[in-house]
């Protein structure tokens, strides 16, 4: 259970960390490319050695926005998302196949960067930092054209 949770919010503060809307991004990336993120992801929770109230802060924003976005989506969307999150598909791939309007889009955007802002108020100076790295090398990577 607590790794379920902490694999959670791995995934969900590697989607608040990026800079960019992930559900446009989402439709040009490849499967692969989302495994290795989540990955990075719940590799630079590991190296921000997190307190327990730190993590559980993280959780609750996480929950609070995630609540958030489904109150964005249609009905009929949520049943989609739901079914494509139990059929194994990543978040991102999830969102994009729903199909969001622009406004829907700019919503999710602004939750989840307040979720960021949220994130980042909770975070020692030296885990802002190893962020900064983590979102340098990443963005270094993708200019190559190398996705991990």
């Amino acid at each position: 259970m607590k790794l379920k949770t902490l694999s959670l919010a791995a995934g969900v503060l590697a989607l608040t960390l990026t800079t960019t809307t992930f559900a446009a991004q989402a439709q040009t990336r490849r499967p692969s490319v989302q495994q290795i993120a989540q990955n990075s992801g719940q590799e630079l929770l590991q190296k921000l050695a997190l307190t327990n109230a730190q993590k559980t802060k993280i959780q609750t924003i996480n929950r609070k926005a995630g609540g958030q976005i489904i109150k964005v989506l249609t009905p009929a969307q949520q049943t989609k998302l739901k079914n494509a999150i139990q059929s194994g598909q990543s978040q991102s791939q999830a969102f994009a196949s729903l199909n969001l309007t622009n406004q829907q889009k700019s919503q999710i955007q602004q939750i989840v960067l307040s979720s960021r802002k949220e994130i980042q108020g909770i975070l020692t100076p030296k885990q802002l930092q190893q962020i900064k790295q983590f979102e340098e090398n990443v963005r270094l990577r993708r200019s190559q054209g190398n996705p991990q």
